[in-house]
């Protein structure tokens, strides 16, 4: 089946600059998307994720990096899927990985907003 991991408030689940083999989809608690600032000490949060999104899907589809941490903020449960994985489940059903493509589709949309919009105060 698909494998289901429990991270305790404050895990790691995954750091920048590690490969991307699998994907997450936070069944529940919730997780933070952090970046380390320049030295290392310091946090910044970039995103808070609840239930049913999923996250960690960009790097797997360019092949790359983690590009930020991401830490469980309470006891969370995730499930985890690798592309292979999905393309083996889609086969028995087939909405599942349509519902995954459309919460990428949408976070990505949502990122771009986010990122049109700091871009446009700056320029204010």
């Amino acid at each position: 089946g698909i494998l289901a991991i429990r991270y305790e408030a404050g895990e790691t689940i995954f750091r920048e600059g590690d490969p991307a083999q699998v994907f997450f989809a936070l069944a529940s608690g919730m997780v933070s998307v952090v970046r380390r600032i320049a030295g290392g000490e310091q946090y910044v949060r970039l995103a808070s994720i609840g239930p049913g999104v999923v996250f960690g899907e960009m790097a797997l589809l360019d092949q790359g990096m983690r590009s930020a941490d991401v830490r469980a903020d309470e006891p969370s449960l995730c499930y985890v899927l690798s592309m292979k994985r999905l393309e083996e489940i889609s086969q028995t059903h087939p909405n599942i990985q349509l519902q995954i493509l459309r919460s990428m589709a949408q976070e990505m949309s949502n990122r771009l907003r986010r990122t049109n919009q700091e871009f446009t105060d700056l320029m204010g």
